[in-house]
């Protein structure tokens, strides 16, 4: 009997020795799959497509229905319209709207609204953040004038008053120069005008105008209400305006692109189907780089610039477009949200899967370069970066090129 029950023992144990191994393993199993499910939570393969909530409401706090939102792209830059192009519209038929990342694009972030009955506004939101509550307010109106400073010698140059200027188009804008149009008007034959329809109690406002022979003008706008007492006055000063000739390959109409100033938002023209414009509200004294907007992929503008009492030529080649992954050298893995540019040209993102595009890539041998900001578990910054040599032809698509990036 006592030799029965040594072995009995031994088994338990035995026994309990497997069972642990097998919780032991089990346990292993489970933190390697939650260490994997992290992992891929991080690098957004498991998260979710980013979403961003609009609520609007009336200044009563009741939901509002009917209200027409535009979208717009979040950020400004000198290659872009000013005010910039919309990128679509929805109607708000219920107590919020929910946008989703991968219907407007990570680049979307401001939207003008409007209802009967209340005023014009804007907002910005991020996709990913708390919902962006919008308040609808009752419309005001914002008088004020356009004039030339007249200047007088009183122990030194001093503004005596304005010459009215007639004609000129005056835009309120929400959120800077580089905002969205908001509301438009043009001045009387006493350089004065009318702006209806607007939430005047945002902040951001600003006015641009732009007149016949005047440079162009912007004026930061505070808080007003109807019938304020404190009219704005914005002075406009002699401008000088530039001819041009837009040269483009057979096929691309001049109509379809716009000619921009670079660094003077809202200084652009829309050339004649002959290729000429004349860009007007330039500043004197100052040099002007131009950029061409509008521009199909496989095309790109060689280097312009306007001078005085010379006609700008600015001519359009075809050009290429690159399309490839950015990629960790020793992980092996994508690298999502990377920065990739080639010479001057702009940078574009590369989306959770790493791959870009970039459209108007010169013809000839270039440099791709890669890079990419992060922070590690002690909230410290870091660099990767990498580049990669290609060979682009006019008219080409090159596709599957892979720019490996490091850490510095």
């Amino acid at each position: 009997m006592p030799g029965l029950r040594r072995q009995r023992a031994l088994a338990d144990r035995r026994s309990e020795s497997r069972g642990g191994r097998r919780w032991l393993v089990a346990a292993l199993l489970g933190l390697g799959l939650l260490g994997a499910f992290g992992l891929s939570w991080k690098l957004g393969l498991w998260r979710p497509a980013p979403s961003a909530t609009l609520r609007i409401r009336t200044p009563g706090g009741e939901p509002s229905a009917g209200v027409e939102v535009t979208f717009f792209p979040a950020g400004f830059g000198y290659s872009q319209p000013s005010p910039p192009p919309a990128l679509g519209q929805r109607t708000l038929n219920g107590p919020e709207l929910v946008l989703r990342e991968a219907d407007f694009g990570p680049d979307v972030g401001r939207v003008r609204y409007e209802a009967p009955g209340f005023g014009i506004g804007f907002a910005s939101f991020a996709f990913g953040a708390a919902a962006t509550e919008i308040v609808l307010r009752p419309a005001q109106t914002l008088r004020g004038r356009v004039g030339e400073p007249l200047w007088t010698w009183m122990q030194g140059w001093r503004c005596t008053g304005f010459t009215p200027v007639a004609g000129a188009e005056v835009v309120l804008m929400g959120g800077g120069e580089h905002g969205l149009a908001l509301a438009h008007g043009v001045t009387g034959a006493d350089g004065s005008f009318v702006l209806d329809g607007v939430d005047g109690q945002l902040d951001g406002l600003a006015l641009r105008v732009r007149a016949p022979g005047f440079a162009i003008a912007h004026l930061e706008v505070p808080r007003f209400s109807t019938g304020a007492s404190d009219e704005p006055i914005v002075a406009v000063v002699r401008g000088a305006a530039f001819d041009g000739e837009l040269r483009t390959p057979p096929g691309l109409s001049p109509t379809s692109l716009r000619v921009l100033a670079r660094g003077l938002p809202g200084v652009e023209a829309v050339p004649a189907e002959d290729g000429s414009f004349t860009l007007d509200h330039v500043p004197v004294g100052i040099g002007v780089r131009l950029h061409v907007h509008g521009l199909p992929k496989t095309t790109a503008q060689l280097p312009a610039m306007a001078k005085v009492g010379e006609r700008t030529t600015v001519t359009i080649v075809p050009a290429g477009v690159v399309r490839g992954q950015v990629v960790d050298r020793v992980a092996r893995r994508s690298i999502a949200g990377a920065l990739v540019f080639c010479g001057s040209g702009e940078a574009v993102r590369a989306d959770a899967d790493g791959r870009f595009e970039l459209a108007h890539v010169m013809p000839g041998a270039q440099e791709l370069r890669a890079q990419h900001d992060f922070l590690d578990g002690r909230r410290r910054k870091h660099q990767q970066t990498g580049q990669t040599p290609v060979t682009v032809l006019g008219g080409q698509v090159l596709e599957g090129i892979v720019v490996d990036v490091s850490a510095n």
